[in-house]
């Protein structure tokens, strides 16, 4: 990844500044994509972010091929998910030089209210995770080629995470 602090690349500036609206364009995208995780797991705006052969895949909840297979994902998350608010940070957006794809890592802190499995009622959860994504250009346009989500914790808040990482593990 390159070292932008403060460093002039001798790129011409149109060049430079391209990158940077890439960068933003992507950040902007990824905002997208927590909002629609946030206001009720929407799995049709969730699917106009991701390209037809889109990837998500994570430790904890699986792996799903295919815009189809990941709005189905969606839609059985938010039964399961009735309340998350992500927040998406130290984002670190490397852009190819042809401009066309780009490669993105950020951080997650997830207060969350989770439904209980095999009983009735909620838990206060605190999700937290590694996201290291790719992303291509589509018609001129960021779309979400594979999304990798490493869980850290899916901890029920009263109890902690010191001693179980994983509720119900």
């Amino acid at each position: 990844m390159p070292d932008f602090r403060g460093a002039r690349t001798g790129e011409p500036i149109e060049e430079r500044i391209g990158r940077l609206e890439d960068i933003e364009s992507i950040k902007q995208l990824y905002h997208q994509y927590a909002t629609y995780c946030d206001n009720g797991y929407d799995a049709d705006g969730m699917g106009t972010l991701c390209t037809d052969d889109a990837v998500w895949e994570s430790n904890k909840f699986g792996t799903y091929h295919g815009r189809d297979e990941i709005k189905g994902f969606i839609v059985e998350a938010g039964k399961v998910l009735v309340f998350a608010l992500h927040y998406m940070d130290n984002a670190t957006i490397d852009v190819a030089p042809d401009g066309q794809s780009a490669t993105g890592r950020w951080i997650l802190f997830e207060p969350a209210v989770m439904t209980r499995e095999g009983e009735e009622g909620t838990d206060s959860v605190i999700i937290t995770a590694d996201y290291h994504n790719d992303f291509v250009k589509v018609d001129g346009e960021w779309r979400i080629k594979h999304v990798r989500a490493n869980f850290r914790t899916i901890a029920n808040l009263q109890d902690g995470w010191h001693d179980e990482r994983f509720r119900g593990a």
